[in-house]
């Protein structure tokens, strides 16, 4: 790797020259631009809603792709494919990279928005200021909205 840290890993990433697609805010429109998004044959699936409501997001994408699966296998699939069961394979594999931190693991903790706990204030107005726009279009707030929303719950003693 040729970033020393995070930081130089995420402004090469946000500029694009970690792989040969581009920049992640330059890349996404392109698909939902696409003339298959045109034609209504492109799905986004959020990882949010995976971890929210597998079953569901599982059938819907099945369905998008005019697959006939029986809705118990996507149960028991999505029971046997738990982040508690992903990571006792994980544990169990013989070829996969053990780590006992949790940033060295294929298996993390699954969280939605687990962000707030791992980036800094700096990281995230960089994310926005170079893809702000492309992540208001997928359907996802700005962060300090995010952060704000939360702290009212929080203060309000919902449990978030």
């Amino acid at each position: 790797m040729w970033w020393a840290d995070f930081d130089g890993y995420l402004r090469a990433f946000l500029k694009g020259t970690i792989n040969g697609f581009g920049p992640w805010q330059e890349h996404i429109p392109c698909w939902l631009d696409s003339p298959l998004a045109e034609r209504g044959d492109l799905m986004t699936v959020h990882f949010e809603d995976m971890r929210h409501n597998p079953q569901t997001t599982l059938e819907q994408i099945l369905d998008f792709l005019g697959l006939e699966v029986d809705r118990q296998a996507i149960a028991d699939a999505v029971a046997d494919n738990t982040v508690e069961k992903m990571r006792t394979r994980e544990n169990r594999a013989q070829k996969l990279h053990k780590s006992p931190r949790e940033e060295g693991r294929f298996v993390r903790q699954g969280a939605v928005m687990g962000w707030r706990e791992k980036l800094t204030e700096a990281q995230l107005e960089l994310i926005e200021r170079h893809a702000g726009e492309t992540m208001i279009r997928m359907g996802y707030p700005a962060w300090k909205s995010v952060i704000r929303e939360r702290s009212k719950q929080e203060l309000a003693g919902i449990k978030v």
